[in-house]
């Protein structure tokens, strides 16, 4: 793998930060562009989008910490750098998605909107995070015989031998589901059905990837930490999906009384 790209003047570029730095851009993009076309005020993130950066970078790395801590109790300054692609995205998803509430909540704006909004610029982030840490080697899956098996050099590998290429079975997941989307972002359904529906496909997909991971350890019999958050998607997505459809049910109950 690649963890450094180039060096200029004793200067490394990391290829995971690289790739970091385009999937805020990307996010960024893509949430101000739906978010005119919605009409939506895209001030609204644009002002708080640092604070939504370091949010994110904030709980992603923490996450990751704590789920390795063996790897960084002999060398504790390595733990502050994201330069070596340890990081949770889902983590830093679903704390990013509870201060997107927080700030609609203060502001007084529609959540379930903003969601549909975030939830593709989070595709598009998913996205080049995930080819990131292919390039940097920083996650890698079970041992596999399969043709495409991989051998990745990284330092928390005690082994080489071809592995299961999970990041671009994520990317390419991330990717279908961005371009199945993105196209329907213009359809008039109810605020978070979109969404809903995206994050329940996303979730269920991502939870059955996991099984493919070497690099976690288990938490809960026989889950780690992206099982846990993964299937915490399904469930949310699915419960609002519900709510949804008991409201319109109920909507339809009261016509049909009149």
């Amino acid at each position: 793998m690649y963890p450094i790209l180039f060096t200029v003047y004793n200067i490394s570029f990391h290829v995971f930060g690289i790739f970091l730095g385009l999937a805020f851009f990307f996010g960024f993009f893509f949430a101000k562009k739906i978010a005119r076309h919605k009409k939506l005020n895209p001030e609204f993130f644009s002002k708080n989008f640092i604070l939504f950066v370091l949010v994110f970078l904030f709980f992603g790395r923490l996450f990751y910490l704590l789920c390795n801590l063996d790897l960084y109790t002999d060398n504790l300054k390595a733990s502050f750098s994201i330069s070596d692609g340890g990081f949770s995205f889902l983590a830093a998803w679903s704390f990013s998605t509870l201060f997107l509430y927080l700030l609609c909540r203060i502001f007084r704006q529609n959540f379930w909107t903003w969601f549909d909004v975030f939830f593709i610029a989070f595709l598009s982030s998913m996205f080049f995070v995930e080819i990131g840490r292919f390039f940097s080697g920083s996650t890698f899956g079970n041992e596999t015989s399969l043709p495409w098996g991989m051998i990745f050099e990284s330092a928390t590998l005690g082994f080489i031998v071809p592995l299961h290429p999970v990041q671009i079975y994520s990317a390419i997941l991330l990717l279908v589901i961005f371009l199945v989307f993105y196209p329907q972002i213009k359809m008039g359904l109810r605020e978070g059905t979109f969404s809903a529906l995206g994050i329940s496909i996303l979730g269920f997909a991502l939870f059955m990837n996991s099984f493919f991971r070497g690099d976690e350890n288990t938490i809960f019999f026989f889950l780690n930490l992206s099982h846990i958050l993964s299937l915490a998607f399904f469930i949310f997505g699915l419960g609002r999906l519900f709510s949804i459809s008991n409201k319109r049910k109920k909507i339809i109950e009261r016509r049909e009384q009149k």
